[in-house]
């Protein structure tokens, strides 16, 4: 698992968060926005894209049913960032993609003192 970078802010819906949810550990960062807010849960609304590219809801095809947005309840510890929107054209903000690249360095270094 991801280690955590919580910001300040309450989690409101409509914000968008990165995720680390083991199921799609290999598709790291997840990025979802706040649709619905539990006690320990909250559903998110999957969106596709990668750190240097435009995010959009990310859409299953449901048979009989047509297009619809991938949702998805996931435990509130599954956040690894919050608090923060899409620039306007639908990319993640400039300090959300300096701490993943921060936090992928750190994890490379990691990586490479303990197969040392």
């Amino acid at each position: 698992m991801k280690s955590r970078q919580m910001m300040e802010k309450e989690l409101e819906i409509g914000d968008i968060c990165l995720l680390d949810v083991e199921e799609y550990a290999a598709h790291w960062p997840l990025v979802g926005e706040i649709m619905d807010i539990e006690q320990d849960n909250i559903t998110i609304r999957w969106y596709k894209g990668s750190i240097l590219t435009k995010y959009t809801p990310e859409v299953l095809i449901v048979k009989g049913k047509g297009r619809t947005d991938w949702s998805q309840t996931v435990p509130k510890s599954a956040i690894w960032l919050h608090g923060f929107k899409l620039t306007k054209k639908g990319y993640l903000p400039t300090h959300v993609r300096s701490l993943i690249h921060e936090h992928l360095k750190q994890q490379m270094v990691q990586s490479n003192v303990s197969d040392s």
